[in-house]
């Protein structure tokens, strides 16, 4: 149920009159499932790709540019990817659009250890 929210709410997002046309996800679960929702001719990217610890990851200065270049930025949320807080914050400030997958859940629904 938890993975049917986060799919529906992305799909809300990826609908909306401001489509995104280009999209950096931070891993390629958020990415996979945005391929799937977007048009065709959408330009999705993962930062990280498979096996790779979103906890430890630092995004590089290309990363960086990668996600202030994007119409969307696909973010998991409660704190996976951690070392990315400042460079998020910089994009809100800077007006990027960034869409948390956490955020999509109830509290309840988190399973925080």
């Amino acid at each position: 149920m938890r993975i049917l929210s986060v799919i529906l709410a992305l799909l809300s997002v990826l609908a909306s009159p401001l489509q995104a046309r280009t999209v950096v996800a931070t891993t390629s679960m958020l990415a996979d499932a945005a391929r799937q929702l977007l048009p065709a001719d959408s330009r999705v990217a993962a930062l990280m790709g498979p096996g790779v610890d979103p906890h430890s990851y630092q995004p590089t200065r290309r990363d960086i540019q990668r996600l202030a270049s994007a119409d969307l930025v696909l973010i998991n949320g409660v704190h996976l990817e951690g070392r990315m807080d400042a460079a998020f914050e910089r994009l809100r400030e800077g007006g990027r659009r960034l869409w948390v997958a956490a955020e999509a859940l109830d509290s309840e629904q988190l399973i925080c250890l």
